[in-house]
């Protein structure tokens, strides 16, 4: 049937070489397609021609095209998207990945002198958004028809050089819309990595890998990580650090990739090609800042307090046993510590920084710096921008240690048999919240200084508070998850099990626990029926609108499902009373014109 064998041109797209395979054999691309297409792909529309460039594998049996055509498989896949993804991808499912969002156009771009030549043909680079110049010619690409100005769908092309709405031709010579040199320098260097990109190398990179090379060379391929200059070189890039550093470390809620134009940015202001970033070896050292393991963590920290006789080192440094707690600020803390010497906690940030929970680091630098007769509570928080209730706490916890002499005249004293009382309290899981409740305070103030005297600050390290079995109320659980749901409905954001815990303030695991999972599954089968009968609506009132305005014309199928934004398969997934309202109107309506 295929009788005349054409071979791909240099740089040539799949859809393009289809197009041009199945034209000179008489047939269409359509017709074409469906003779190779994957059994899972049902029925190949126009509409769905991008998906030969983006997926192949997903929509073509590519061993079958391979012997139609006699053109190798991986010639074929290189003239697609399918090496790209395969290079950073994290899933075997190409098809679902986010690492080309954005990317692939969906409109014609095109060099009139590239279409004016012999043979012309369209180039997969072509599709990629950001590629915005020809670099044999010189030239700008158009992004529209020279002659009826209108903007062509890559779906609606039929002839590779033929504007499919005023049939006038694409070619010409005469266009010369030059670009600057250093526009030009950069599409050359664009154009290099993203043919780099389209071969198959055999190389691959997970997430984390590609976002741990990409801090070290914004890190100046220097060993030791320095977060400093690099959030101020993100901070440049309008990027923040801490996303990338959570790829790094795969702390994301879902894994995905790092985002394509990304990682293009920074090759490109580092001057770097695709070869020699797939080549970057990672020092340990660097590894490990970035992703250090528990051990180190604990043997690497050391006390930040500059009162303390452990200042500086790591002997009096001991797990708290919270290992994750995010503050009302959005701000995670990991590894927590304390110092057992003065007390302090400590924590690591997202970023790798050790930083003190408590405060008192921050107060000690302010209070070193303000004179006796200038001292109160007021100016103590005025110039930390801390409350005065922590305020209190901090001075509370220098008086009992006696740091600084002159910064307060209270004549508060720690009273012994107290001090005792609230160790041994403490010692039989009394909690704080008790503790502070006992009659016998005269002020807060004297509660305060017992409560950050170093004897009870060790003790409450060291103890082991008991696990507290948690109450659950089913009924009242479920009533707010459905209620959330419904606001999730109403708000038309989509239901998930993450995203329900999250609001619920209780991990997936324990929903799954609790025998809640299949109501979140009810739900968002209730919102995807919601969601499916507005579109309905919209795609009646629309079709009924279409077919008002083609009086006299003609009408095709794919023209109603052009109008209504929408493919014929997932119309026949989703509303397949609608295919056949669609087919009845069409066939009455061209009647009509026979007539």
């Amino acid at each position: 049937m295929f009788s005349v064998r054409l071979q791909p041109k240099l740089g040539e797209s799949l859809s393009s070489f289809l197009l041009r395979f199945a034209k000179a054999n008489g047939t269409s691309l359509l017709t074409l397609w469906k003779k190779v297409k994957n059994n899972d792909f049902v029925n190949p529309q126009k509409a769905d021609i991008p998906l030969i460039d983006f997926a192949p594998l997903n929509s073509i049996y590519i061993q079958t095209l391979s012997q139609i055509t006699n053109v190798a498989c991986e010639k074929l896949l290189g003239m697609t998207f399918y090496f790209v993804l395969k290079k950073f991808s994290h899933s075997n499912e190409l098809v679902h990945s986010r690492f080309l969002r954005g990317v692939i156009r969906e409109y014609l771009h095109y060099c009139p002198q590239c279409l004016n030549e012999k043979k012309p043909y369209l180039r997969i680079e072509w599709k990629v958004d950001g590629i915005n110049c020809c670099t044999r010619h010189h030239i700008r690409l158009l992004d529209s028809c020279k002659s009826c100005g209108n903007q062509i769908k890559l779906s609606a092309v039929e002839e590779i050089s033929i504007c499919p709405i005023c049939y006038s031709s694409f070619g010409s010579d005469k266009y010369d819309d030059k670009v600057t040199e250093e526009d030009l320098d950069k599409q050359e260097w664009l154009l290099k990595t993203w043919r780099e990109l389209f071969t198959n190398n055999n190389k691959h990179l997970s997430p984390s890998e590609v976002a741990i090379k990409l801090l070290f060379i914004m890190n100046g391929k220097q060993p030791n990580y320095n977060i400093d200059v690099i959030e101020q070189k993100f901070d440049k890039l309008g990027v923040q650090a801490s996303s990338l550093m959570q790829y790094a470390r795969k702390t994301l809620s879902q894994t995905r990739s790092v985002h394509i134009h990304l990682l293009l940015k920074i090759l490109y202001i580092n001057k770097l090609d695709l070869t020699t970033f797939f080549e970057i070896e990672i020092p340990s050292d660097f590894r490990n800042s970035i992703i250090p393991n528990k051990i180190n963590k604990l043997e690497n920290a050391i006390c930040l307090s500059p009162w303390c006789k452990s200042y500086m080192k790591n002997d009096s440094i001991v797990k708290t046993g919270t290992s994750s707690k995010k503050r009302k600020s959005g701000e995670k803390l990991l590894n927590h510590i304390a110092c057992l010497d003065c007390g302090c906690r400590f924590a690591y940030k997202e970023t790798g920084e050790l930083q003190e929970k408590d405060y008192f680091v921050q107060g000690y630098n302010i209070l070193t710096g303000i004179q006796s007769d200038e001292f109160s509570l007021a100016e103590l928080s005025r110039r930390t921008g801390l409350h005065i209730s922590v305020s209190r706490r901090i001075v509370a916890y220098f008086q009992v240690r006696g740091v600084f002499k002159n910064n307060s005249d209270n004549k508060e004293v720690v009273d012994n048999t107290l001090l005792y009382e609230f160790k041994d309290s403490i010692t039989n899981d009394v909690d704080l919240e008790t503790i502070e409740k006992w009659e016998c305070w005269v002020s807060t103030t004297q509660y305060l200084l017992h409560r950050y005297h170093p004897a009870v600050m060790k003790e409450l390290i060291l103890h082991k508070w008991p696990v507290p079995e948690r109450r659950i109320d089913r009924g009242k659980i479920q009533d707010e998850m459905l209620s959330i749901c419904n606001e999730l409905i109403n708000s038309e954001q989509s239901i998930t099990i993450g995203i329900v815990s999250e609001k619920l303030r209780v991990t997936p695991n324990t929903l799954r626990k609790w025998g809640l999972e299949k109501y979140i599954h009810e739900m968002k089968n209730i919102q995807q029926t919601v969601k499916i009968n507005k579109l309905k609506s919209i795609w009646h009132s629309l079709i009924d609108n279409f077919f008002n305005s083609r009086v006299g014309q003609r009408v095709l199928s794919e023209d109603v499902y052009d109008y209504i934004k929408a493919s014929p398969p997932y119309i026949r997934k989703v509303a397949p009373e609608l295919t056949a309202y669609i087919n009845q109107l069409r066939v009455n309506h061209n009647m009509e014109l026979e007539k």
